[in-house]
């Protein structure tokens, strides 16, 4: 019953209706959050999540909820289950910025990346990514997007989260 509703969770006409995902996005939250028990199927649908985010973040009203998305991912899930799909979903998250800047998003993207490096066990994990995406990524995107998205993060739980990762 659970893998019947976590594989329909993930259809794709259900993610067509933005008044559908906020639910759906809390609905995989508690996948990801019993992680030790829906194992199996969190890794075989990963990639499906995956292609939600990249749906989401192209989708005007959703790409704050695809960093909702992309941030369960990162809290709730072990790094191995998303380790081979981050890469890609950062590389789709700078480039709808570049081509379109979009200040709600810079911020969401700068709160997610922080995350990342507050969750990591390596270091050099986020610099690592950026320099595959683009080499000399990193003091670009440091200077031109993080710092000034930064200060812009109202939350304070966000805001302490942005400060660790730096």
């Amino acid at each position: 019953v659970y893998a019947e509703l976590f594989a329909r969770a993930l259809g794709e006409e259900l993610w067509r209706s933005p008044g559908n995902v906020p639910g759906l996005i809390r609905l995989l939250r508690a996948y990801f959050a019993r992680h030790a028990v829906f194992g199996d199927l969190l890794r075989q649908h990963m990639q499906a999540i995956f292609e939600r985010f990249h749906f989401a973040l192209q989708h005007k009203r959703l790409s704050s909820r695809a960093f909702e998305l992309l941030n369960a991912t990162l809290r709730l899930l072990p790094p191995d289950f998303y380790h081979q799909y981050f890469q890609t979903a950062v590389a789709l998250a700078l480039a709808r910025i570049q081509a379109k800047k979009v200040v709600e998003m810079e911020k969401e993207l700068v709160i997610s990346l922080s995350l990342f490096v507050h969750l990591q066990q390596d270091p050099e994990a986020l610099p690592g990514v950026l320099e595959r995406i683009q080499p000399g990524l990193l003091p670009t995107l440091l200077t031109r997007v993080w710092l000034p998205s930064a200060t812009k993060v109202l939350l304070l739980q966000r805001r302490k989260v942005c400060v660790v990762g730096l």
